[in-house]
């Protein structure tokens, strides 16, 4: 049975325990990071400190917790998009500074992803962030597979070697899908300004993960 994942980062999914069936049009864990440290080195940064509570995804106490402890300006804060995703009103200027690498950023200044917001917006009553956008591309990547087969889903062959072999034209920008059905995709350097995450370059250019342990990477 085909099983698309819209969000979940978990390394497995697309390594080990990858398969012909499922098909993953978010990210794995491992992408932000690989593109973070290759910004951390560009800057010039030979030390880090990596710092996580047991939730691994982002908090804003904890960014709150940084500036109170007298560390914003002193010691800079670089981490995984999610980080500073979905945070921001809570964290307040604390959070002003911090750089994030991740696969999209709701200030991507291109005419695809404004299109794209202003539709949903309208549609929704509300602005999407990335799940939305992950969401979408999920949409158009079965819409792809299925216009192969003419709908019948039973033809599964033919069905996953068009998914494997699609082309996303996402709010993100255009991605690809790897051997182990993970996105080939750009990772964006983005700097928090005025509870906004800012594009300010592109940290990886079509960035892969490695699909270490699939059988079909």
């Amino acid at each position: 049975m085909l099983s698309i994942i819209p969000n979940a980062g978990v390394h497995v999914a697309t390594r080990a325990q990858c398969a012909p069936n499922v098909f993953r049009t978010s990210f794995s864990n491992s992408q932000p990071t690989l593109a973070l440290g290759e910004t951390m080195v560009k800057r010039g940064h030979k030390k880090a400190v990596w710092i996580t509570w047991k939730y691994a995804a982002g908090a804003a106490k904890f960014i709150r917790d940084y500036a109170a402890a007298g560390l914003k300006g002193k010691i800079p804060l670089f981490g995984s998009g999610f980080l500073t995703e979905g945070v921001l009103d809570a964290a307040g200027p604390a959070a002003d500074g911090i750089l994030t690498t991740l696969h999209y950023s709701d200030s991507l200044d291109t005419k695809r992803n404004q299109d794209f917001r202003r539709a949903f917006a309208i549609r929704n009553k509300l602005q999407p962030d990335v799940y939305a956008v992950q969401g979408y591309d999920s949409g158009l990547l079965l819409l792809q597979g299925m216009n192969a087969v003419k709908g019948d889903i039973a033809n599964k062959k033919a069905l996953y070697a068009a998914m494997e072999g699609a082309t996303i034209d996402s709010p993100r920008g255009k991605w690809t899908m790897s051997k182990s059905h993970n996105p080939i995709q750009d990772m964006y350097l983005r700097e928090v300004k005025d509870k906004e995450n800012k594009v300010i370059g592109i940290a990886a250019k079509q960035l892969a993960d490695p699909g270490t342990g699939c059988r079909m990477a």
